[in-house]
């Protein structure tokens, strides 16, 4: 090698030591056999205790120290297996990793000859400003599907949820039922306590009535201060258990509001699905009929089919 071509050579190994971007090689036994202090850094390792190491034996070493290269899981050898397994399963692959010191890499490794050539780039902005969208589109998805005030499903999306749960309940024959709820006399409420008592109010019903909830009944609310609760899976006489312990948990109960003691009821319309022909306008007008029915006959009531 003439003096040109050495000086170049060592320009670019003083280049590769030094860069910020990660560089490592691994021979055909995936032992490390050149890495510069940006991958020293990344497992969190010298580079003299590096050199001559097996892919898994650092891995390892990250995984018990809890140091560079972020592990998670309850089966390093699974977790090895399945790692070493992807390794030189294509000539160019990339992937991403993140760090215990919460940096993001992105790495990139490729075939040359037997070796095995790895090179990393830091992203951890970019995972940032990504991070940062998806929980901006969270919100705004939360905020198109929720009731701003008690933080249940809106009108909308309950509609959604219920044709989903109509379609359901049509295919495999299960019954379905839905209760309407309608504040008793809550204009008074609001028109003697105020519109800050009256949300309070509303906020208090939601809480109460999410006692007597399962985890897969879709709780909405549908109006200023009506309620729409869809169960999947209950006939009619199981959807008027539950109503009645709904009524249970809001009658009688004082709710104290701003010095107020406020008495809240309810009165509670119930329909249910008749497999081929029930859609949720048909339901939502035979609920709605019920509920009707219970404030004529005193409100404080349940009717059902």
């Amino acid at each position: 090698m003439d003096k040109k071509n050495s000086t170049v050579s060592e320009l670019m190994s003083q280049a590769l030591h030094n860069s910020k971007d990660i560089v490592a090689l691994l021979d055909s036994k995936n032992r490390y056999i050149y890495c510069n202090a940006a991958f020293a850094g990344f497992v969190d390792a010298p580079i003299e205790d590096i050199i001559g190491q097996t892919f898994s034996t650092l891995v390892r070493s990250c995984f018990t120290r809890e140091r560079g290269i972020l592990i998670e899981t309850d089966n390093i050898d699974e977790w090895l297996a399945a790692a070493e397994s992807k390794q030189r399963s294509d000539n160019f692959r990339t992937f991403e990793v993140d760090l215990y010191d919460g940096r993001w890499i992105k790495v990139s490794e490729f075939i040359v000859e037997d070796c095995l050539f790895l090179h990393g780039t830091d992203i951890t902005s970019n995972k940032s400003l990504q991070f940062e969208l998806e929980h901006t589109q969270e919100q705004l998805r939360m905020a198109a599907s929720t009731d701003f005030l008690t933080g249940i499903y809106n009108r909308r999306q309950f509609s959604e949820l219920a044709e989903t749960e109509i379609d359901r309940s049509t295919r495999y024959g299960t019954p379905l039922t839905l209760l309407i709820f309608d504040l008793d006399l809550f204009k008074e409420i609001n028109d003697k306590y105020g519109h800050a008592a009256g949300d309070e109010v509303l906020k208090e019903f939601v809480e109460r009535i999410k006692t007597c909830l399962r985890p897969y009944d879709v709780f909405a609310r549908i109006g200023g201060e009506e309620f729409a609760l869809l169960l999947p899976n209950t006939d009619a006489t199981n959807a008027k258990g539950v109503a009645n312990r709904c009524l249970k948990v809001i009658n009688g109960q004082v709710l104290s509001c701003n010095g107020h003691n406020i008495n809240l009821t309810t009165s509670i319309g119930v329909s249910k699905t008749i497999h081929e022909t029930s859609t949720l306008d048909s339901l939502l007008v035979s609920a709605d009929q019920n509920l009707y029915k219970a404030k004529k006959m005193g409100r404080n009531q349940v009717v059902a089919p």
